[in-house]
This record gives structure tokens, sequence and C-alpha cells, in this order.
């Protein structure tokens, strides 16, 4: 048996595995990692030993002179770019007497379950943990934060799924005071990130007031290219309070270019359409530059859409709206009666103003197409506000969201509109020059039990269908403006003008930078809210592995011949691990985001929602839906014929 220090592991770090690489790297670049060596059993039948292997495994003891050790594995195959968290055994809180059998335990446990060659032991001083856990240094859920749970004492029952860690999330530059981590300790976690090249799944503890850095490993369900997006995301954050979240219209140009913006701002402007649409149902409105972009991305700032309309009011801070000033009160309380009182009114004359503008001919000029899109995009936000009342109209009545059957009732007043003809594009985007996709539909004949009200909310969302089909049809005549105009500048890529200005006042060589930085952010999507702590979702749960999944409720002996099983787990114990091989989905009583259980169910895209509420409302046996993201697990209702 070999015995390395810290020095000669990270010097031949090809003959170790990553654990064991990392923790040399962190201790000597200055982080307080508890005294280790790495041991490199030979590959016996019955012995990992070899000649001496014991004599000086007693000499190693003597000089890391420790009251207790952590038997650690140490698999090439571990924690790279799968985790493999929990696969192999560790012993913890082991006398100097057993050590021995320790690590004859761990060797025989990894050739059991196929450990390939070159596995190691990292032999570590025990740290008598006042309180441990677990750091993530960008949140597993996909926000840019950095996520903590912890519980009293030694960590294990935490990574092992079986305790209710208590957690926090956080932003770097935004520290709370009520961290369980010493004030210097956020430090080696970022810089961890860092020295590795990765964000990081770091597990900790705090002894006598200290912090100690007792291991790290990749997150691994994090792509380098979402890690660079939640990066640039954090860069763009403000200091304080903020709230910013995607909305219908920041779908419509999630990533906006330079050209998209500038019509996004006209659109939003004092004298604009949303404006105009707002004064006509006597609406007072400011344009208080809402929209806002992070990481390259669109996004609405609540705090500010709020200021435009309800001025003394804010969703800052805390949930729901609360007051902000007294400043505004007539206008808030104004503004609130109007929108009260305020129905869809006429379905039929919604429908014929569109119809109108799909038969109008488009402009060719530049001036022409974006005065079109301003002049329609009036009557598409009008129809797109009481479309949106209309449904809320019918919910509230109905005391429920609509169901499938009640949204294929819709019809259109005079029938279906002929979508356009020859144009690209889905969005608002004007770089989207995907294939155009109109919504159809086929009214069911099985409309006799559906109440008027879902009837008239569902044919406002056809309408609203519509109103999209204006807007594509505005914008592909804008952007075929914009080539127009890039080709009598003799631009070779007439699509570059899309990264320049609506006034063409931008070099081809800017445009042509800007594209290039536009694209490096491309198949990146941040969360659909910004905070500066983590929403828990909506759901009475917590989501702790993202994804929906749909399936039958079971518990973990059962479920044979199902091809759907949702298991029904008391804790996140790593003993479950071989039922992700089946699962759809997990639904747990207790165990932590940070649990190995949760990391290897996020590595093979398996929901899973924590809520030890949940056996007061669902029995094993029924169908339900688990959503991961929101931390919601619901009885599915079988839909009316």
């Amino acid at each position: 048996m070999d015995f390395l220090s810290p020095e000669q592991t990270r010097r031949d770090g090809e003959r170790v595995g990553p654990k064991a690489r990392r923790l040399a790297e962190a201790l000597a670049r200055g982080a307080p990692v508890p005294a280790f060596i790495v041991l490199r059993p030979v590959d016996g039948p019955r012995t990992p030993w070899g000649p001496d292997g014991r004599d000086r495994l007693a000499v190693a003891l003597e000089q890391l002179n420790a009251p207790a050790y952590a038997v650690r594995s140490c698999a090439v195959e571990e924690d790279g770019v799968t985790s493999q968290a929990g696969r192999f055994l560790t012993r913890l809180a082991v006398p100097p007497g057993d050590v021995p059998r320790a690590v004859e335990a761990v060797w025989a446990e990894a050739r059991a379950r196929g450990a390939e060659p070159g596995f190691t032991v990292i032999l570590q001083r025990q740290v008598a943990a006042d309180r441990a856990g677990v750091a993530f240094t960008r949140h597993p859920l996909g926000h840019p934060h950095l996520l903590i749970e912890w519980v009293a004492g030694p960590g294990a029952p935490l990574v092992g799924g079986t305790s209710a860690p208590r957690e926090i999330s956080f932003l770097r530059a935004a520290p709370p005071a009520d961290s369980p981590l010493p004030t210097d300790a956020l430090r080696w976690l970022v810089e961890a990130e860092s020295w590795f090249g990765h964000p990081q799944d770091i597990e900790w503890a705090v002894e006598d007031g200290s912090f100690c850095f007792l291991q790290s490993r990749p997150i691994t369900p994090l792509s380098t290219r979402r890690a660079e997006g939640l990066r640039r995301i954090e860069a763009d954050l403000p200091r304080g309070p903020f709230l910013f979240e995607k909305t219908e219209l920041t779908e419509a140009a999630p990533r906006p270019t330079p050209v998209t913006w500038e019509i996004l701002k006209r659109l939003h402007a004092a004298d604009g359409p949303i404006a105009r649409v707002y004064r006509r149902i006597g609406v007072a409105y400011r344009d208080t530059g809402c929209l806002v972009s992070v990481g390259g991305e669109l996004y609405v700032d609540r705090d500010r859409e709020w200021a435009g309309l309800f001025p003394a009011l804010t969703p800052l801070p805390g949930p729901g709206v609360r007051w902000k000033t007294w400043r505004g009160l007539g206008q808030t309380i104004g503004n609130g009666f109007r929108l009260a009182i305020f129905s869809p009114g006429d379905l039929a004359a919604a429908v014929d103003a569109l119809r109108d503008a799909l038969k109008a001919a488009p402009a060719r000029d530049l001036a022409g197409a974006l005065g079109r899109l301003l002049d329609d995009y009036e009557t598409v936000f009008d129809v797109n506000l009481r479309a949106s009342r209309a449904l809320a109209s019918a919910e509230k009545k109905l005391g429920r969201p609509l169901t499938a059957i009640e949204w294929k009732c819709a019809e259109l007043p005079g029938g279906p509109c002929a979508p356009p003809d020859r144009v690209e594009g889905n969005s608002l985007e004007i770089a989207d020059v995907s294939p155009f996709r109109p919504a159809a539909w086929r009214p069911t004949t099985a409309v006799a039990r559906v109440h008027p009200v879902a009837r008239t909310a569902a044919a406002w969302a056809r309408c609203r269908e519509v109103a999209r089909w204006v807007v594509v049809r505005d914008v592909d005549a804008l952007r075929g403006a914009l080539r127009a105009a890039a080709s009598a500048r003799e631009w070779p890529d007439t699509d570059l003008a899309f990264f320049g200005t609506l006034s063409g006042d931008v070099p081809e060589a800017v445009c042509r930078v800007r594209r290039e930085a536009h694209r490096a952010g491309e198949g990146f999507r941040g969360p659909p809210r910004l905070a500066p702590e983590v929403d828990k979702g909506s759901g009475p749960g917590r989501g702790v592995s993202p994804g929906v999944a749909k399936g039958v409720l079971v518990g973990p002996d059962d479920g044979e011949g199902l091809s759907d099983p949702i298991y029904w787990l008391e804790d996140l114990s790593i003993e479950r691990a071989p039922l992700l091989d089946r699962a759809r989905g997990l639904l747990v009583d207790r165990g932590g985001t940070l649990s190995h259980l949760a990391i290897l169910a996020r590595e093979r895209g398996v929901p899973v929602v924590v809520d030890p509420a949940a056996r007061r409302r669902l029995r094993a046996g029924v169908r339900v839906r688990l959503d991961g993201g929101a931390g919601r697990a619901e009885e599915v209702v079988p839909e009316a014929p």
C-alpha cells in the first residue's frame, strides 16, 4: 500500500481520484482542510495492504495524531463527470484502533461495486462538528444564488438524506447576517469555484467556531454553458431588494437583439400603443422603464412596473403587494378601481379589428413597417388585456382553472381567422426567422356541459392567438425592410441589421461584434424569477430535483410491473438509489436539496418533491402529477370524455 501526503497527491494527481486531488489543491491554496493522507491499496485478492502496509499505517496514524478519523472512498470515477454520490462506502468517527478494519471495509465495498483500477482511500482527521452542511456555489435548480443546507452536529444525516436540514440561499454580493458559516468562510466557497473551473458542491463543518473545508465536487447536472449564463446573470443583478420576472411578453422576446430592444421601448413609451390603450379605458400610465436586461435576457422589473400604474404600492419586500408611499395614492386608487370594473367587452369587435389588420397589405419601407407595427400593437395589447380579464373572471367564477375540454370549446365569431402566408418568425424578436407555426384548433362537439364563462374565456384565448399572428406579420414586414436597407448599404449578410438600430446608423463591423456576443448566450435560459433569495416554489412542498412527471403513487416496495411509478418515501436515504432506475419521480417526507440521493436524481432527470404534508391529501395508488421545480404534488383528475 502506498501512502501519499497532500503535497504528493497534488503533484502526482493522476495516481488518485478527483476527490483527493481537489482536497489537496484546496489545502495548497490555504483553505482550512483537516489533516489527511491518501492510501493506495494493493489490488490483491483478499487484502489491500501488501508488504508492511499495516506497519506503515500505524506510523501515519501517529503522525496525524487524531482522536478519530473519517475513512472516505476516493474512486477514479467518483466526483468527476458524474458524482457517483453515495455509491461507495465512507466510515466516519473511526477510532485509531479501528482504522485498519475501516480501510478494509471501504476497499472491499469498492471492489464489490466494481470500482475502476486506481481506487484510493482518504484518511482524514474527523472533525468534531458543532454544525455541518453542504454548500452549492450555484443553486442546483438553476439560480445564480449560493445555497447552503446544514444540521446540528455531524453532516452525515444531511448528505444521507435522513434529516430535514435548515436552508438558506443568497447572492454572493449580499450574504445574510444569519448565515450558518463564519464570516470568512464565504471566501473559500467562492474561490473553490474559480480553482476548479466549475460550480462546486462543498461539504463543510464548523468546529469550535472555525470553518473546515471537508471535500468538494463539481455540480454535475450543471453544464458549463449554464454555469457561464448564471455568472452573467449575477453580474447584472443590483444590490438591495429587487424582483425581476419573466412574463408572456418576455417569452415573446427572451433574448432581445438591439433592434428588438428598440421596438420594445417604443411599445412601452409614454406615447406608445400600450399607453394609448390604458388611456382609452381611463387608466393613468407612466413609462417607468420596467423592461430590463439581465445576463442578456429580458425580464420585467416588477417594482418599476407597479410604479407605472400603482405608484403607492410595491411587490417589495416579501411576497404579495405592500404599501410603499403616500405619493401617487390618487392614481393608485383610481387605476385600481378602473381595472376592477374593466370587462372584456365585445369579442366580435375585437375579432373584426384583428381580421382587418391581417387583411391589410404589409408596408415595405422601414418607416411604414414600424408605424404599422406600433399601430397594430394597440389592438393586440387591447386584446391581450381583455383576454386576461376574461380568463381571470372565468376562473374566479368557476373556482378552478379551465379544463382541457373547456379550452377546446372555443369558437370565434364569424369562424376561424386565416393566418398570414409566407412569413418568418413566431414572436416579437426581429432575429427570429424560424418557420411560422400558427396554432390550429378544432372546437369540440362535446360542449353541452361547458359553462358559458369558460366558453367565453377560451374564445378570448383564441383571439389572443390571432393577435399573435398580427404581430408576427408586422415584425416580418419590418424584418424585410431592415434587410432591404442593409442590402442597399451593400452588406453581404443583411441579417446583421438586426444588431444595429432602426435608423441604421451602426457600422457593419459593430453589428458583427454584437451578434457574436449575442450568440455566446444562446442555449441558456435563466430562471423565471430573480430576487435576493430563491423562490421556494408555488406548491405546498419543496422541489429538490426539477422536472414534471405523471405516474402512479406507490410505496418503495411496490410498483412491480408499473411503467410509470412515482415512489413515496419517508426520506432521501441513499439506500433508495436503485429506485431511480425505474422511477418517474419521488415524493418524500423529508430530506434536503443537497443530499446524495437528490444529487443523483438531478443527474438522471428524475423530479423530486419533499412534502411532509402530502400524506394528509394523497393516498397510495392514485395517479399524481409531480412538479419538482414548483414543489407541487397533486392528484390527476381524469378529464370528462
